[in-house]
């Protein structure tokens, strides 16, 4: 069977901060995350990934002062280095 494409939203944080918003990708079931990107520098947590088409994506999350924000990201980005 052809493995799954995964995404995970996260604050990629220090211990005692949830900033930057980050999404990684597996192509592999999850065994391995091999790009890490970050969307949002700065406060971030709460995140959850969309779907809204094939190649593009809406990350919602809490960000700075308790406000709800959207991003949009297509896969091309997430992919890239």
């Amino acid at each position: 069977a052809e493995a799954k494409v995964l995404l995970f939203s996260h604050a990629d944080h220090r211990p005692s901060d949830r900033v930057n918003g980050t999404i990684e990708i597996s192509t592999d079931d999850g065994e391995t995350w091999e790009r890490k990107r970050v969307f949002q520098p700065g406060p971030c947590q709460y995140s959850v990934v969309i779907p809204v088409g094939r190649r593009e994506h809406l990350l919602a999350y809490e960000g700075e002062d308790e406000t709800i924000m959207v991003a949009r990201v297509h896969m091309d980005w997430v992919l890239s280095r």
